[in-house]
């Protein structure tokens, strides 16, 4: 059903053309989003191992982003005009997607993996920011703090650690505030945010290396799960 959904929104997004500067960006960063849904969706089922769905999602992806593509490329909205890159990386994005077309996961991941820092880069160009970018900083703190896994802190590099802790709570907090007001009222997203809020308070004030290893466990399910459903 997230897949059919995502597809319908895609359509809808592309629909018409809007009236105003903003509407026109709201409606191209709409269409991105609802490509980049199954984007997640394939990343997330090649990953573990679930190719069947994998390839389902890419499908849907790659469809949509080829109308996009041929929807925006040469008419860009208004708050991308001057962007000389812009038509290139729509078609940049769209090549990468095709070249994991019928490739094994590991080699579908290789190739749209870097797809996501493309779109950020792409709407940074011309100044934009959308909540993808917001659960992008939020992730990319957890990845820091993630690499406190392999080797928990002793007690010279406890304060080094905890500092991790806090900013990656203050990316989440941020996240927590700046959703869309629709999708910071839902119970699924409120819960996963507030959980993972709950086991970085809990992080920061651990001593234990065996307790520190399992509430980055914890976190890290958090951190990919929203990613997936909201990034």
């Amino acid at each position: 059903m997230r897949l059919v959904s995502a597809a319908l929104f895609l359509a809808t997004a592309l629909a018409a053309p809007p009236a105003t500067a903003d509407e026109a960006a709201d409606a191209f960063h709409a269409a991105v989003a609802g490509a980049y849904q199954h984007y997640r969706e394939a990343i997330h089922y090649y990953e573990t191992g679930n190719s069947d769905l994998g390839e389902l999602a890419f499908d849907q992806f790659l469809a949509g982003w080829k109308a996009l593509a041929a929807r925006y490329a040469g008419n860009p909205p208004p708050a991308y005009a001057k962007d000389a890159d812009f038509a290139e990386t729509l078609s940049a994005i769209e090549a990468k997607a095709a070249s994991a077309a019928g490739a094994a996961p590991a080699e579908a991941l290789l190739a749209l993996k870097p797809i996501r820092g493309d779109l950020a880069a792409l709407r940074k160009r011309s100044g934009q920011r959308v909540f993808s970018d917001c659960v992008d900083a939020m992730n990319a703190a957890m990845d820091r703090l993630w690499d406190y896994r392999q080797k928990p802190p002793d007690a010279r590099r406890l304060p080094a650690f905890q500092a991790a802790a806090r900013e990656t709570a203050a990316r989440y907090r941020d996240c927590l505030e700046q959703a869309p007001p629709a999708l910071r009222e839902t119970a699924e997203f409120r819960r996963m945010m507030e959980g993972a809020l709950a086991s970085l308070a809990r992080l920061e004030a651990a001593t234990d290396a065996e307790l520190i290893v399992s509430l980055l466990r914890e976190l890290r399910s958090f951190d990919k799960l929203i990613w997936l459903r909201f990034g």
